[in-house]
């Protein structure tokens, strides 16, 4: 019998090749291609540097199901991904149960090619994560080699849609110095009861607690890619005892990319939730503030519509960029009305409602509380600050007007400059600098005041149409230096110098008087009333060495009288040794005129005449009281001699930079 070959009859060979190539497709979905199901485990596990196993050790592969037909659906009681070999010690990355993924065929063509792995839906009924980061960059969620320095690509992995009814996770992030342990379900579908994502959070945020709660109204993406879609989410965030709500918009969950929205945030200090973001803020009083935030790849954009530390307020706009893993603040701040005494904390001085202080800090007022160096380092910023009114704490002195400063941070060096203010018709204009890059701090000021008016400045009450106690026109030079880790060691280590200059200056005739302790002219100037006294200069030039304070110069010299001031206070001891001496230049019948001197610690200063001198009045005076009453009055005559007084000379003298002669004591 002989074959013979057809021509037209080829396509039924192919007809019938196909149609066993269909049937052996079909009965393959039908089976769940069970043999292909650890193929694909290896595949993946390549891909990721990770071991992948589906199911059980030992489990049977007919009872994992892979379906093909358009796309990868691979379902399985349990799917596991190891840790990477690293952290072999570590838990399983990934384990989850009552699993079913899929996968698109261009998206697995993109990994093949050496891209990155996009899975369109992970679903589970329970799931575990573990996710470290260490201080080195490398975490486990990072697949290929998992170190960002090597070389190499890594392979991204997006999770577009992550179901799970029942999670849980452990995340640790070593160079954030954050521990959450997080509970959380994410269900599929918009609209539908229980859709969207629902989250628990505990643990701890650079050594502050923290609990957080998160919920969306629909389905978020793990991690955000170019089609990904803006879900509703709000958040509540608590750090220590500070408060953060969010409601708004993002594209991702894991990075929050895309988050857009508004805030409200309120607390008692800012360096606890500062310390928490790892954005460097300094200690304050209560604070709160509402807002809004959005956050693209590296930059958080925060828009302040009013944020209020105790009685003051501030908005502006602000920028937290962390490109290169060190994070940097810009923007700029406005504050129509800011009181000093609430940045009180930031320098150590106590909260309110604080503790009061322990025994051994009883009589002693600088704050001692230590600095933060740790905070200046973590972070850069270059903000513009600006203050309308910027009030110093006390009624009786005026507050200071138009404050604008540029606040940068590099590398733990902070620096206000250029810093300019009005203040009382005059400007104040300077630089200040705190060096925190080693321990202890170094702190430079440097600030001038130019023609301040000291009866605008100075609002001690006085009667009413009395002149003002003191007026004029100041200027002052100061220039210190220390370091320490306090406020209260800065002072104590200070270095350096302040020059004041009075001129077109009168001073109450009645303080004069009672500084030089005239009985006599002071009760006929409290009687017939208080007029003002030019002063013919006032000058001072005050020396810092090792934080002892003591005046080179320091006199008021008028018509009446010169007031001399000696001695030291010692930023060391909080203690005071001065002493004040007047040289009358007129005749009074009552006076006792004797050197004042101010003596204890800043918390209790003691003022008291000098004993010496006022018995050697008092004394004769009362012998010569026995004799007559008026012969008591002879010793108490001040016939007003310039005989050792000190010429006035000496504020020129100070001006050109010569030093004043100290006077002799009176005898």
């Amino acid at each position: 019998m002989t074959l013979r070959w057809h021509p037209g009859r080829w396509w039924l060979g192919a007809a019938g090749t196909l149609a066993l190539l269909c049937a052996g497709f079909a009965w393959g979905e039908w089976a769940g291609w069970p043999w292909l199901a650890q193929p694909l485990a290896g595949w993946l596990g390549d891909r990721l540097g990770r071991t992948v196993r589906f199911g059980e050790a030992g489990t049977d592969p007919r009872q994992l199901q892979l379906h093909l037909l358009g796309g990868v659906r691979l379902q399985a009681d349990r799917l596991q991904v190891a840790p990477p070999a690293w952290a072999a010690d570590r838990p399983p990355t990934l384990e989850a149960h009552g699993v079913q993924l899929d996968l698109r065929y261009r998206d697995l063509l993109a990994g093949w090619r050496g891209g990155g792995l996009a899975v369109q839906r992970l679903q589970a009924e329970r799931l575990a994560l573990d996710l470290l980061r260490t201080p080195d960059g490398r975490a486990t969620w990072q697949f290929g080699n998992g170190t960002p320095d090597a070389d190499g690509p890594q392979v991204p992995v997006q999770v577009r849609t992550l179901t799970v009814r029942d999670g849980t996770a452990q995340f640790q992030d070593e160079a954030r110095q954050m521990t959450l342990a997080l509970h959380f379900s994410l269900a599929q579908g918009h609209g539908e009861t229980g859709a969207g994502v629902r989250a628990r959070a505990t643990g701890r945020v650079r050594q502050e607690e923290v609990t957080a709660a998160l919920r969306t109204e629909g389905p978020l993406p793990w991690v955000s890619g170019p089609d990904a879609v803006e879900t509703r989410l709000t958040f509540d965030v608590q750090v220590g005892q500070a408060a953060l709500a969010f409601d708004g918009q993002a594209q991702g969950l894991a990075t929050l990319e895309g988050l857009r929205g508004t805030f409200g945030v309120g607390g008692l200090s800012l360096a606890p939730v500062g310390r928490a973001l790892g954005v460097t803020l300094p200690a304050t009083h209560p604070f709160a503030a509402a807002g809004s935030v959005s956050h693209r790849a590296a930059h958080w954009d925060l828009e302040i519509l009013l944020a209020t530390v105790g009685r003051s307020s501030v908005h502006g706009q602000v920028r937290h960029d962390t490109v290169g893993g060190r994070g940097r603040l810009t923007g700029s701040l406005v504050s129509p009305l800011f009181q000093l005494r609430d940045l009180a904390p930031a320098i150590g001085a106590p909260h309110t409602g604080a503790p009061a202080a322990s025994t051994a800090r009883r009589n002693r007022t600088l704050p001692d509380h230590p600095f933060d160096l740790t905070a200046l380092r973590a972070m850069d910023a270059d903000v513009q600050l600006s203050f309308a009114r910027l009030d110093l704490g006390t009624p009786a002195l005026q507050a200071v007007q138009a404050l604008d400063t540029r606040l940068r941070l590099d590398g733990g060096v902070l620096v206000l400059d250029p810093l300019t203010a009005r203040l009382a018709d005059g400007r104040v204009t300077g630089r200040v600098q705190l060096d925190g890059r080693q321990s202890p701090a170094r702190w430079d000021t440097d600030l001038q005041v130019h023609d301040l008016r000291l009866e605008h400045w100075i609002r001690a009450a006085h009667r009413p149409g009395q002149p003002p106690y003191v007026s004029g026109r100041l200027g002052m030079t100061l220039k210190v230096a220390g370091r320490g880790r306090s406020t209260a060691e800065l002072l104590a280590s200070a270095d350096g110098r302040a020059v004041l200059l009075w001129t077109q200056g009168t001073i109450s005739h009645l303080l004069v008087e009672v500084a030089g302790l005239d009985v006599a002219q002071g009760l006929g100037v409290f009687l017939v009333g208080d007029d003002a006294l030019p002063v013919t200069c006032g000058a001072a030039d005050l020396r810092i060495r090792d934080g002892q304070l003591t005046p080179t110069v320091l006199l008021v010299d008028t018509r009446d009288s010169t007031l001399w001031v000696e001695g030291q206070a010692s930023f060391v001891r909080e203690s005071l040794a001065l002493t004040a001496r007047v040289y009358p230049k007129d005749f009074s019948p009552l006076s006792l005129r004797s050197p004042l001197r101010v003596e204890g610690t800043f918390a209790a200063p003691r003022v008291q005449l000098e004993r010496g001198a006022l018995l050697g009045r008092l004394g004769p005076a009362a012998l010569l009281a026995l004799v007559t009453p008026l012969a008591g009055l002879v010793p108490l005559l001040d016939t007003g001699s310039d005989g050792g007084a000190p010429s006035v000379a000496g504020c020129t003298r100070l001006m050109r930079g010569q030093p004043a002669r100290t006077p002799a004591r009176p005898r």
